[in-house]
């Protein structure tokens, strides 16, 4: 998205002129920064050998909400696992959290 800004009459907008006109760029996404790192993800594929579970398991755990999971893009996107939540989760299942 470009704003152009100009000191000129309206006449500027309608023509190319190079008198006056400033281009500012406004950036959709925020800049990263250092302080905030990017969360480890883990593909189905690794979290299946860790656990000792079948891929079809872990995409129903995913679909249910059963295990904490993400799709990049979107519902139809690549599943993956951020290596955290899947810690605090085994963590969880460990002090027997649910269990009644």
């Amino acid at each position: 998205m470009r704003v152009y800004r100009s000191a000129a009459s309206n006449s500027c907008r309608d023509q190319r002129c190079s008198r006056d006109v400033t281009v500012m760029r406004i950036r959709k996404t925020p800049k990263p920064t250092i302080n905030e790192p990017a969360p480890n993800l883990l593909r189905p594929s690794e979290v299946c050998e860790l656990l000792a579970v079948s891929r079809s398991w872990l995409y129903e755990a995913a679909r249910d909400g059963r295990i904490p999971s993400i799709r990049l893009g979107g519902p139809d996107g690549p599943l993956r696992l951020v290596e955290a939540d899947l810690n605090a989760w085994i963590d969880q299942a460990r002090r027997g959290r649910g269990r009644g």
